[in-house]
């Protein structure tokens, strides 16, 4: 076998994530002959590094990856070769820059604990009935730390590179995968207890495929949790009426924004059984008395909430 020199390592380790992340390669598909002893490897949880076959394993217990841009498990990498930051399309690099992942890498674990924890409550999940969990789009991964505390056995993604180096710092030890959940899922069926997808699928252009395919790889009695902003907000009739720009228009990566009635279609469609559906992520008002640990909230009322809760079953 030959041994590259470093210089050209580094070099085709450069070519290799310009062509198969950024072009977002599509699940390998495994046929007879040749790739059959390619998928065995893969399966197993073998990796390894295309441009010097230095050999690398996914953590004991994660599932084994199944596209080439898997590959690139964070902090999985040759020695020759650090990750410094993604290589995307200008478009992209352009929408989703540092500024657009602010909020989250700013948002604080008591944020994210009561953000997280009410969707857990509201999906009926806990790590004990529902160990192995897949954040897609984790973005900065806000959520991996209280996920972690609660016991979880985490695997989490996202599209963009730059996030996944921020969600590094917050969970080091949680495999962090980069590829578009807009060409599948790259997991053997029955892979995960729980998906969740916070703000995620109003990114996507074929947000059908991705409910299917979450569908695909959740086990029997699995769930995913699913959170979108709602086009029935009694705030964007108001925002029309007053001259304002409704919150869901403002973020121009927001190319499939859903209603109740869509959605829940959408998820029977990909085959859930069974979708708890609620409006009003947020209340409508609140107020709050640390000291006593007071809390008092009004809600929106049906289905004209300030986004979309939905917890769907397999």
């Amino acid at each position: 076998m030959a041994v590259f020199p470093k210089p050209a390592c580094y070099l085709m380790a450069l070519t290799f994530n310009f062509l198969f992340v950024t072009t977002q390669s599509p699940p390998l598909t495994p046929t007879q002959g040749g790739e059959k002893k390619q998928k065995k490897r893969i399966y197993r949880g073998t990796q390894r590094v295309p441009a010097c076959n230095t050999p690398r394993r996914a953590p004991r217990g994660y599932p084994a990856p199944t596209t080439p841009a898997s590959f690139l498990y964070i902090g999985l990498v040759c020695s020759y070769f650090s990750f410094k930051k993604g290589f995307m399309p200008p478009t992209e690099m352009q929408l989703y820059d540092e500024k657009y992942f602010a909020a989250q890498i700013s948002k604080s674990d008591r944020k994210a604990a009561w953000q997280y924890g009410r969707l857990l409550r509201y999906g009926r999940v806990a790590a004990t009935s529902h160990p192995r969990l897949l954040d897609a789009g984790c973005g900065a991964g806000p959520a991996l730390p209280f996920l972690q505390s609660e016991g979880f056995r985490l695997t989490a993604s996202d599209f963009i590179f730059f996030p996944l180096l921020e969600a590094r710092k917050r969970a080091p030890e949680v495999p962090l995968l980069n590829f578009d959940l807009g060409q599948g899922l790259p997991f053997q069926p029955a892979t995960f207890d729980v998906i969740l997808a916070s703000e995620v699928i109003e990114h996507l252009t074929d947000p059908a495929l991705f409910l299917a395919e979450s569908y695909r790889v959740l086990a029997p009695g699995g769930v995913l949790l699913l959170t979108t902003p709602n086009l029935w907000d009694i705030r964007r009739g108001w925002a029309v009426l007053t001259g304002g720009q409704w919150s869901g228009y403002r973020d121009p990566t927001h190319i499939n924004l859903m209603d109740p009635r869509r959605l829940k279609r959408l998820l029977l469609e990909a085959g859930f059984n069974s979708i708890r559906l609620k409006t009003g992520i947020k209340p409508a008002f609140s107020r709050s008395i640390r000291r006593f640990g007071w809390r008092f909230e009004v809600s929106y009322p049906p289905l004209i909430g300030n986004g979309i809760m939905v917890a769907a079953y397999k």
